[in-house]
């Protein structure tokens, strides 16, 4: 731009060039040094990527060997962030809206917050007597029975019903109607429902080596049939456990005890495979049941290994094994 400059010659512009010519030279030293350092921290990146997959690749030689040598003949699932992805919320308000409207079609008629307050109040009655008649600190309320209770007892009620008064209902129809509000309820609640890739498989694999396969499960019965059944689940396990028709949920060693009692499963012979640590990993443990986890909740390394170390004082010597199972249906 100097050398445009018709009020200049070249001499006197020369150190106009000059300047900017050392200050491209600058310019593309700097550039040079940070190509030079990204092409390093690839190399880094590059060498902590096969780390990584040796990583993987160890642990999962390490969880083959121990599957075959323990010889497994029970597999005990849970089911949530398991075998299937899910993300719900219900403090969404178009959720209670949506829920009122289609009960006030039906009679009952509650404002949406009404109606959440009293969701929540009712579930909180539950478990309270649960806690007293069982003596558990783990309760699990029912949601068909949460329904029916709102059915019954509205704040106010349409006199034209579209079916009719539901204190006029036998129970047949009761629990029909249960059900449509609970399910309806809980898809207006999801944001993300799908199998993780290879479930079915998994499960499949595992029956087909005459594995027995059960599933243990934190869930609603209102909810959970209906979701397995649309996923093609329903029928892959020799068993189904889920804690609202037990009135008690994981970590209670009870319900654990319950599966294995009914069935005759030997401890030494079982393995939960679960995500929670406290719920799945520790309760298996100190059932005397080996765990996989599957850490679909990301836990760090340092989590990792303080809960593998308490997971085996609990285990009385039957091990516990904590790794991410992503490839299990590979290593089966």
């Amino acid at each position: 731009s100097g050398l445009q400059n018709r009020q200049c010659g070249f001499d006197s512009c020369f150190p106009c060039v000059k300047g900017r010519l050392s200050a491209f030279l600058l310019f593309f030293t700097e550039v040079h040094q940070a190509i030079a350092k990204v092409c390093a921290s690839w190399k880094l990146y590059e060498h902590s990527f096969k780390q990584f997959h040796f990583a993987q690749s160890f642990a999962s030689a390490y969880l083959q060997r121990f599957i075959m040598e323990r010889e497994f003949k029970n597999y005990i699932f849970d089911l949530y962030a398991t075998l299937i992805r899910i993300h719900t919320n219900q403090e969404m308000p178009k959720l209670w809206q949506r829920t009122a409207d289609l009960m006030a079609f039906y009679g009952p008629v509650y404002k949406p917050m009404e109606m959440k307050k009293k969701y929540r109040e009712l579930i909180r009655r539950q478990e309270e007597s649960i806690t007293l008649s069982a003596g558990t600190k783990w309760p699990e309320a029912d949601v068909g029975e949460v329904f029916r209770e709102m059915l019954l007892d509205p704040p106010r009620m349409y006199p034209y019903a579209g079916a009719g008064d539901p204190k006029s209902w036998d129970e047949e129809r009761m629990k029909e109607w249960m059900r449509v509000f609970s399910y309806t309820f809980r898809v207006n609640s999801r944001i993300v429902f799908s199998l993780y890739s290879d479930t079915i498989d998994t499960l499949k694999a595992l029956r087909s080596r005459g594995k027995r396969v059960f599933l243990l499960s934190n869930a609603q019965e209102v909810f959970t049939v209906p979701e397995m059944q649309v996923l093609g689940l329903y029928d892959c396990f020799d068993d189904i456990f889920i804690s609202s028709v037990h009135g008690i949920r994981k970590p209670e060693l009870l319900f654990m005890d319950r599966l294995l009692q009914k069935h005759d499963l030997l401890r030494e012979e079982s393995v939960m495979i679960g995500n929670d640590m406290e719920s799945d990993i520790m309760m298996a443990a100190k059932c005397g049941v080996s765990g996989i986890h599957v850490n679909t909740d990301h836990y760090s390394e340092k989590d990792l290994r303080s809960g593998l170390s308490k997971a085996r004082e609990q285990a009385a010597g039957t091990g516990a094994v904590f790794s991410s199972v992503e490839h299990l249906h590979e290593i089966l």
